[in-house]
């Protein structure tokens, strides 16, 4: 199936792809050597660069990392990446 990703060069970080292709790869790897491995990511709702880009956009940066969710999240099914787990630091667990 053809998909069209033109978009993701939009990405303002787009190193971050780059970053998690390459440790997608290495978790692969550790798991096809039977290693106990868990690939974990998550988004900063508190991050300076989230509340830069919630202000420019006139969102919260909940708002802002909801809206990018989605994108990052179909980016991440087109390139192959699945994370064990994936958070984000508003959880009730992250701010305890």
């Amino acid at each position: 199936m053809h998909r069209n990703v033109s978009g993701i060069f939009a990405v303002r970080q787009m190193w971050c792809l780059v970053a998690l292709t390459n440790t997608s790869f290495h978790f692969r790897f550790c798991r096809i050597r039977n290693e106990n491995v868990l690939y974990i990511c998550g988004t900063d709702e508190y991050g300076t660069a989230t509340e830069t880009k919630a202000v420019e956009e006139g969102l919260t940066p909940q708002q802002i990392c909801d809206k990018y969710n989605k994108l990052h999240t179909e980016i991440y099914k087109w390139f192959n990446i699945d994370f064990d787990f994936f958070g984000r630091t508003t959880t009730q667990q992250q701010t305890q």
